[in-house]
C-alpha cells in the first residue's frame, strides 16, 4: 500500500510532466535560445519571444544581433519578434522545436509571412504572433513552414550557390553578421524593410508580405527646403535619393524651394539636401510604400558657420486624453533628423506635469521618447534663435495596459499650426444602419445591444473620437480615434476632411499613425497631388477585421462642388458622408 507521501510524490511528478507539453502539439519547453538577428548588418533590436502556452520574455540583440533567452516557461512552438532599434522595422522568426539558435533576418520574416497565410491566417505574422499570445497558435505550423522555404530557396538559390550556402538553414544555422557566408547572402540579396513589410527583388520577381498588389512602378516623392533663420525657400538645392543597394537618382529645387522626384515604389531612401552656404542635410528612411506619393516635408536648412545655444522647453500628454501631462517619460536627443542609433548628445525627463526643458546647441535633432505604459516616440525637431517650445504626445501601448482587451487599434492624427482644424472620420459596419460614421458630430459608436457614457473602450463602445483638436499649438497636439471592437469580416475606411483653416493637408505636415492591438503600426504623410486646401477630403487607408491595413493615401475629393479640380462628374461616392456637417 502506497503511503500518502508516495501518491503526492508520483502526482507531483505527474503534473510536472504534464506541465511541459505543449496544448497544441505535445511540446517541450526549452531552457534557452539563442540567435542572430541581421538584415545584412547587425541589428540591434529588442526581442520578444512567445510560446504555444502564451508565456512570452523579452530581451535585447546586441549591437552585433546577437540575443539569448531563458525560455524554461515557454512551449514550443515558439516565434519571434525583434523590433529594430535602427527605424523600428519588425522581423519574425519561429522554431517548432527546442532549437538553441534560432535567426531572425528579413528571410525568415518573408517565410513565416507566407506560413500564416498558407494556414488562412490572414493578418499573416503579425496576426499569428498575437495568436501565439493568446495560447491559440494554428496548428501544422511547421509543414508551411517548410513549404515556404523550398518556395523561397527556389528564387534565391543561384544567390546562396554564388555565397556558398547551399543548404544553409534559414532558422538554425548559426552565423555571425560580418558580411560573409549567410550574412554575405544577406547583403547580396536586393531586400527593403518597412514597419512589418519586406520586400525581396530577383530579376523581374517581387517577393513581398504586402497585403496588396504593387500596382506602380514609381511614384513621386516631393518636399520643400528652405532657410531655418528666415523661412525662405531655398532655390538651386541638390536632392538626392539613395536606396539600400546604393542606387540613386537626384534632382534640384525650383525657385520655390520644392522639388519632386521619380522613385521606385516599395522601397526604403536615405536623401541628402546640398545648398551653396549651408550644412548637409540627410533625411533618412523615407519610404515609397503608398502608391500616390510620398513626402519628405519641409526641410529647414543650417547656414554654414550659424551657431549658438537656445531653450527647448515644452509638455508630454497623453494622445488620448490631452489634459494629462505624463511624469517620468525619458526624452533622448541625438543630433540629426530620423537618427535612432547615434549616442544621444542630452537627456531629460518630464516631472509631474509632464513638462521638461533642457538648452541645446543650433541644430537639428531626433528626439525619442520612453516610458513604460506608452509607445516609443520619434521626433523630428529644429533648434534656432530664441527659446524653442514644443508639446509632444504619446500613446498608451496596446500590449502594455491593463485594458488592452478592450482596444483593437488607435488612430493618431497630427499636424502643424495651419490647417487651423482638420477632421478625423471613420467608418465601419453597423448592425443596425448598415455602416456607422464616427467623427466630431458622432464621438462615440456603441452596439445595438449596450449602453455606457464612457468614451474609454467599456461595455458596448465599438469606437470613439476621444480627442477634437480644434487648434493648435507649436507641438504636434493630436486628434486621436480609439476602435474598440471590431466585427468579422467587416471593413474600416478612415478619413481626413480638412475644416478649415490656409494652407493644404501636405503643407501642414499632416501624419497618421495606426497602430492595432495584433502589433502593426503604418504611417502616412498626407499627398500633395490633388489638393486644393480648404475641404479637402483624405482617404488614409482602410482596415480589416485582423488587423490588416491597406494603404490609399489619396485626395479623393472637395466636398464643395465647385472644387477647381474635383468635378461634380468625378466625385467620388464617398465624399457624400462630408456634406451638410454642422458647424463646430
Amino acid at each position: 500500500m502506497f503511503s500518502k507521501k508516495v501518491v503526492l510524490t508520483i502526482i507531483t511528478a505527474i503534473l510536472i510532466l504534464g506541465g511541459c507539453g505543449n496544448s497544441n502539439s505535445g511540446g517541450f519547453a526549452v531552457s534557452q535560445i539563442s540567435g542572430t538577428v541581421a538584415t545584412g548588418e547587425a541589428a540591434s533590436a529588442t526581442v520578444t519571444i512567445v510560446g504555444s502556452n502564451g508565456e512570452t520574455v523579452v530581451t535585447n540583440a546586441d549591437s552585433q544581433g546577437n540575443y539569448s533567452a531563458d525560455t524554461t516557461y515557454l512551449f514550443s512552438p515558439m516565434m519571434i519578434k525583434a523590433v529594430l532599434d535602427r527605424d523600428g522595422s519588425t522581423l519574425y522568426s519561429f522554431t517548432a522545436t527546442p532549437n538553441k539558435n534560432v535567426n531572425v533576418t528579413p528571410l525568415t520574416s518573408y517565410i513565416v509571412n507566407h506560413a500564416a497565410v498558407a494556414l488562412e491566417t490572414s493578418g499573416g505574422a503579425s496576426y499569428m504572433f498575437n495568436q501565439f499570445q493568446s495560447a491559440n497558435s494554428p496548428s501544422n505550423i511547421d509543414e508551411n513552414v517548410q513549404n515556404s522555404i523550398t518556395t523561397l530557396n527556389n528564387y534565391i538559390s543561384t544567390t546562396m550557390s554564388a555565397n556558398d550556402v547551399d543548404g544553409f538553414d534559414h532558422f538554425s544555422d548559426e552565423f555571425s553578421a560580418n558580411h560573409e557566408g549567410y550574412d554575405a547572402l544577406l547583403d547580396a540579396l536586393d531586400i527593403d524593410i518597412y514597419e512589418d513589410d519586406v520586400i525581396i527583388r530577383i530579376n523581374s520577381n517581387i517577393l513581398n508580405t504586402l497585403n496588396y498588389n504593387i500596382d506602380v512602378n514609381e511614384i513621386n516623392a516631393s518636399g520643400i527646403i528652405y532657410d531655418i533663420t528666415t523661412d525662405n525657400p531655398i532655390a538651386n538645392a541638390n536632392i538626392t535619393a539613395t536606396d539600400r543597394m546604393g542606387n540613386s537618382v537626384s534632382t534640384t529645387t525650383d525657385i520655390n524651394g520644392s522639388f519632386t522626384l521619380a522613385v521606385e515604389t516599395v522601397r526604403v531612401y536615405d536623401f541628402t539636401i546640398t545648398a551653396t552656404g549651408y550644412e548637409d542635410q540627410l533625411v533618412p528612411n523615407i519610404p515609397s510604400f503608398v502608391f500616390t506619393e510620398t513626402s519628405v516635408g519641409d526641410v529647414p536648412m543650417l547656414p554654414t558657420g550659424a551657431s549658438g545655444t537656445t531653450a527647448l522647453s515644452g509638455r508630454i500628454i497623453d494622445a488620448r486624453t490631452a489634459d494629462t501631462g505624463i511624469s517620468d517619460a525619458t526624452l533622448i536627443i541625438r543630433s540629426g533628423f530620423g537618427e535612432r542609433l547615434a549616442t544621444p548628445v542630452a537627456t531629460t525627463s518630464t516631472d509631474s506635469n509632464g513638462t521638461f526643458s533642457i538648452n541645446l546647441p543650433y541644430g537639428f535633432y531626433t528626439v525619442e521618447m520612453q516610458h513604460d505604459l506608452y509607445y516609443k516616440v520619434f521626433k523630428n525637431i529644429n533648434i534656432y534663435g530664441g527659446s524653442t517650445e514644443y508639446d509632444f504626445s504619446m500613446l498608451a501601448d496596446l500590449t502594455a495596459i491593463n485594458a488592452s482587451t478592450n482596444f483593437f487599434a488607435t488612430i493618431t492624427l497630427n499636424w502643424d499650426a495651419d490647417p487651423s482644424d482638420l477632421d478625423s472620420h471613420l467608418t465601419g459596419p453597423d448592425s443596425v444602419s448598415g455602416r456607422y460614421h464616427l467623427n466630431f458630430a458622432n464621438r462615440t459608436i456603441r452596439s445595438s445591444n449596450y449602453y455606457s457614457s464612457n468614451d474609454a473602450c467599456s461595455l458596448g463602445i465599438l469606437a470613439s473620437l476621444d480627442r477634437d483638436r480644434t487648434s493648435s499649438t507649436n507641438g504636434l497636439l493630436p486628434e486621436t480615434t480609439t476602435i474598440c471592437k471590431v466585427e468579422s469580416g467587416g471593413m474600416y475606411k478612415y478619413y481626413v476632411h480638412h475644416y478649415s483653416g490656409t494652407g493644404t493637408m501636405s503643407q501642414g505636415n499632416a501624419e497618421v499613425i495606426v497602430n492595432t492591438k495584433n502589433g502593426t503600426a503604418r504611417t502616412f504623410t498626407a499627398p500633395s497631388t490633388n489638393s486644393v486646401g480648404y475641404h479637402d477630403i483624405w482617404h488614409v487607408f482602410n482596415m480589416d477585421s485582423y488587423g490588416n491595413i491597406y494603404p490609399v493615401n489619396e485626395m479623393i475629393g472637395n466636398d464643395v462642388y465647385d472644387s477647381t479640380i474635383f468635378a461634380s462628374s468625378s466625385r467620388s461616392s464617398e465624399i457624400g458622408i462630408f456634406e451638410n456637417l454642422p458647424s463646430k
